[in-house]
């Protein structure tokens, strides 16, 4: 054996390390590109069912008040069904 020893911990090089960190920050802005457009779809579909749940609202509401109607009842119903056609109407005009 040799009257050296070799160190048990060596340094690493700069450069290996800032392509690692590279890499890495890459891959970290690959994710957030990948879950930004993860979440717009998931809002236009959220979106989308928004009419389904404004018409099942005014469904709901009118089979609610059509086992025995009194002229304000249906009055009001379709006052909320206008009012949800509107809704919609300026919802789809500003996409």
């Amino acid at each position: 054996m040799s009257g050296t020893q070799r160190p048990i911990f060596q340094p690493v090089p700069d450069e290996p390390q800032a392509a690692h960190d590279a890499a890495a920050n890459m891959g970290t802005r690959l994710i957030l590109a990948g879950l930004h457009a993860l979440s717009q779809r998931a809002l236009t579909a959220i979106s989308d069912l928004f009419s389904l749940i404004l018409i099942g609202a005014v469904w709901l509401l009118a089979d609610h008040v059509l086992d025995n109607p009194t002229p304000h009842q249906i009055g009001t119903v379709a006052l909320f069904a206008v009012f949800c056609l509107l809704i919609d109407v300026i919802r789809r005009r500003t996409k």
